[in-house]
């Protein structure tokens, strides 16, 4: 961290990166570094606070997936994804390093989840970025890829959330616009506005905006709050969603802050408080209890700022102190995230593994089942929804196969039963409800013999006569039942005959006895690979004969041929296909000529296993995922071990790795715990992270 930090902390209230301001003028951050919002010339992720522009900087936005800041000549500077146009630079390529964005004369900034505001010295207000829900306020729902002026002039400050935004004039009157499904824009109603709305006359002087909700301090210290309510963010004692402004407290209430579903702020006895949602232990009350009415946390506050799932606060000593979720290094203290080398997570008896989006399942050979990683809807399968960072038992015995999926776990007993758990919206798990289970719940009664959970929200199923069922997500046509409508219960889509099945994001793929290949659902990048990019709701034949076993990365396919060669198709933004380029393909191209054994695709990196037992990978590295010791995305299959490897399975960003002496080795991303060595990503106590920033 550097020396000597010194003027603010900035979280990102939608995001999960932290952006600060030194004594020097210098902008420092850390956290998330998805689409190159860190401004350092990379996408990967730090836990160590790493300099983005050298002095001169006066103010911060952080945003979802974008950050802002302003120079002292008042000129406006951006980074990060731009795909909706909220950089405004007049295009919608994203930026890893910073581009000026306004000459002069801008004097403070709020990025929202995928739009940006900012106020100049004539008071007037300007907007770009995403305007679906009309957040922009300029009276249309176009999204703007260059600034807009929204208000002519008295704008003394602006705040964004994730769809709506507030800004006050000097009048102290407070206006809103945009998304308002929640009520956070205080009219009265859930009606969306593209042009803003006068809410309180006059007597505000302070302004907050989370995802959801909305916060404001009037000129007699009174702190109002309006919007989504769930576990008591809006600190009322209640959970029940407020339309209008409703008072929380009535007297010496100095500054509030905005997180995901966190509420924060200040007394003017320098004594902190907070409200509202506590898992990951963001409130910084030592507990993860979610609190309904203001808590006290700490004494002697001057400065504070809410993350999506974090908090920073500064003292009066210049400490600077951070809490909560900590899983892409968000809170700055250094601590790893990511190994970008192979490591043993369990010694021996591992049968079988499997890596979902962001959590982690494995067989021992007592037929016994362990997850590990992210939890939120209960995908683990322990009957809660917090992570768990070390291994923990499911089931005693008698599982035979498991597939974890993006946010939910399918596996087989001994009997032949298909047992489900985790999100349930799309109907994935197939037990006839949408009803999420924490815990695992029967499907099927006998007789499946092969699984397949989809990155998004499907699952595939074999049955011993050869036939494939389907259930889930169907908006692509990804069953392949020849609809595009979710099921919630199995359907039957091949009679007979098949003998192996994958599934991607919102595409499958499976073989037949005769060694054919056939897919259905999306094909934006082609990974059907049938030579097009049209969506497949019925099955399509790509490969007549010879495929052996196949795998579905999140929007390309990979497959392996009986003479041990390797194919691949679709998405390769980030040369996951491994055929040297960075070119998407549409109909297969044969990337290794022989010796392939198995292959498995994630999100944006793939892997195989050659016969006699080494290892290659290939594709994006950001959290050292490939685990060849670096961070350097590799578009040619790079070797990672020599030898002695039986299995390998790739997550979104993790891969597991399964030895012929049944032990298990991880690396990639860490941020749920999906490595399973134990190590926690979240601060129920405040932990300091800088010292001498200056006092307000």
């Amino acid at each position: 961290m550097p020396s000597s930090p010194g003027e603010a902390s900035k979280p990102s209230p939608h995001g999960v990166i932290t952006l600060y301001v030194d004594a020097n003028g210098s902008l420092w951050a850390a956290g998330n570094n998805w689409h190159g919002k860190l401004g350092n010339g990379t996408d990967a992720s730090r836990s160590d606070f790493l300099k983005v522009a050298d002095g001169n900087v006066s103010a911060v936005g952080a945003g979802g997936r974008h950050s802002l800041y302003v120079k002292s000549d008042g000129s406006l500077w951006a980074i990060g994804r731009n795909i909706e146009g909220q950089l405004g630079d007049d295009n919608f390529s994203g930026r890893s390093t910073p581009v000026q964005v306004v000459e002069s004369n801008v004097s403070a900034v709020a990025a929202g989840y995928d739009h940006s505001q900012f106020l100049k010295n004539d008071g007037s207000l300007w907007a770009m970025g995403k305007n679906e829900k009309g957040q922009l306020g300029d009276g249309t729902t176009k999204n703007r890829h260059s600034p807009v002026k929204v208000v002519d002039a008295d704008v003394t400050a602006v705040a964004a959330g994730l769809g709506h935004t507030l800004y006050l004039k000097s009048n102290g009157s407070l206006w809103t616009m945009g998304l308002n499904n929640k009520g956070q824009l205080g009219d009265g109603t859930t009606t969306d506005r593209n042009a803003s709305v006068r809410i309180v006359d006059s007597g505000v002087k302070s302004i907050a905006c989370g995802f959801w909700h909305s916060l404001f301090i009037k000129t007699d210290s009174s702190l109002w709050a309006m919007g989504a309510n769930w576990a008591g963010l809006l600190g009322d004692g209640t959970t029940t969603g407020r339309h209008s402004p409703v008072m929380i407290v009535d007297a010496n209430v100095t500054a509030v802050a905005a997180g995901e579903g966190t509420s924060l702020f200040l007394k003017a006895d320098g004594t902190l408080w907070a409200m509202g949602k506590n898992d990951y232990g963001q409130l910084g009350d030592g507990t993860s209890t979610h609190r309904l009415t203001p808590v006290q946390v700490a004494s002697e506050v001057v400065r504070i700022a809410a993350g999506a799932y974090h908090s920073l606060y500064q003292k009066t000593d210049g400490t600077l102190w951070a809490i909560g979720v900590n899983s892409y290094g968000q809170l700055g203290d250094g601590a790893a995230i990511q190994q970008a080398f192979p490591v043993t997570i369990e010694d021996a008896n591992v049968t079988k593994v499997s890596a979902g989006d962001y959590h982690s399942s494995f067989l021992k050979t007592d037929g016994s089942l362990w997850t590990m990683g992210a939890n939120w809807e209960g995908q683990l399968g322990n009957g809660t929804t917090k992570n768990k960072p070390s291994p923990v038992k499911i089931l005693d015995a008698n599982v035979t196969e498991l597939s974890s999926g993006g946010v939910h776990s399918l596996f087989i007993m001994t009997d032949g039963s298909l047992w489900a758990m985790g999100k349930n919206e799309n109907g994935q798990l197939g037990d006839g409800s949408n009803t999420h289970r924490k815990t695992p719940v029967q499907i099927v009664d006998a007789n499946v013999t092969k699984i397949a959970s989809g990155g998004d929200a499907h699952s595939l199923f074999l049955k011993t006569d050869g036939s494939l069922w389907a259930m889930g997500a169907n908006g692509k046509g990804q069953l392949g039942d020849g609809t595009n409508t979710d099921r919630n219960t199995s359907t039957l889509i091949v009679d007979a005959n098949v003998s192996d099945v994958a599934a991607g994001h919102a595409h499958s793929l499976f073989v037949k006895t005769d060694g054919s290949l056939w897919a259905m659902g999306y094909n934006g990048y082609g990974q059907l690979g049938d030579g097009t990019t049209t969506d497949r709701n019925t099955f399509t034949l790509i490969v007549d004969a010879n495929v052996s076993n196949v795998s579905a990365g999140n929007a390309y396919s990979l497959f392996v041929k009986t003479d041990g060669s390797l194919w691949a198709m679709g998405a390769n933004g980030h040369g996951q296909l491994g055929d040297g380029t960075t070119t998407e393909h549409h109909s297969p191209v044969r990337i290794v000529e022989s010796g392939v054994a198995k292959v498995a695709g994630g999100g944006r990196h793939s892997a195989f296993v050659k016969t006699h037992g080494s290892l290659w990978a290939m594709g994006w590295n950001g959290h050292g995922q490939l685990g060849d010791g670096t961070t350097t995305e590799r578009h040619t299959p790079v070797k990672v071990l020599s030898s002695g490897v039986a299995d390998v399975s790739v997550g979104a960003h993790h891969t597991l790795i399964r030895m012929a002496d049944g032990s298990m080795r991880t690396m990639g991303l860490n941020g749920s715990g999906q490595l399973g060595n134990g190590r926690s990503f979240f601060r129920t106590t405040p932990v300091q992270v800088a010292t001498g920033l200056a006092t307000p």
